[in-house]
């Protein structure tokens, strides 16, 4: 009776694609190279995504820098995002792809009509953000190259508007 053994074969060293294989799918029917191809441009996005962290690190500071020179501000992480306040009330706050948005903003609080003007006139730049976004408050793209001055004019509105007494209600 003849016994089965296991055949000791030498496992390959893994190449990059074949350890995030099971992330990104299936590697059947690819050409020979393709794994080293893959690797690298999976090594390429790895430096990409760095370079957008550390890029977003730098605006996040500038605008940081522009907020808490305003009077009587400070900052504090709110929902994950540095958010900056006046008299307690929050005036701007960070949004560093949060919740997957895709880019790198301040929402600011806006005065009334300020909103819809600013996102018709220029959607690059401006957008409705999502929950402060029905009280008018305006998302502003920090990633896409806008004036820093622009920005800073944007700031000193929203700390100015989120300082203001509020109106009494009837």
């Amino acid at each position: 009776m003849l016994r089965k053994t296991a055949s000791k074969k030498k496992s390959k060293p893994l190449r990059p694609y074949d350890q995030i294989a099971d992330l990104i799918g299936s590697v059947k029917d690819l050409p020979p190279d393709a794994s080293e191809r893959t690797g690298e441009k999976f090594t390429e996005m790895l430096h990409e995504e760095a370079r957008r962290k550390l890029e977003a690190e730098d605006w996040i500071d500038r605008v940081r820098k522009i907020a808490l020179a305003l009077p009587d501000t400070f900052e504090k992480l709110s929902h994950g995002e540095p958010t900056f306040f006046v008299k307690k009330r929050s005036f701007a706050m960070i949004d560093n792809n949060h919740h997957s948005s895709g880019h790198v903003a301040v929402w600011c609080n806006a005065p009334p009509g300020a909103q819809e003007s600013l996102v018709a006139a220029d959607p690059k730049y401006f957008f409705r953000p999502p929950y402060v976004g029905p009280s008018g408050w305006l998302g502003v793209r920090i990633d896409r190259g806008l004036a820093w001055t622009v920005i800073a004019d944007l700031l000193k509105q929203a700390h100015a508007t989120s300082s203001a007494p509020k109106k009494s209600r009837l």
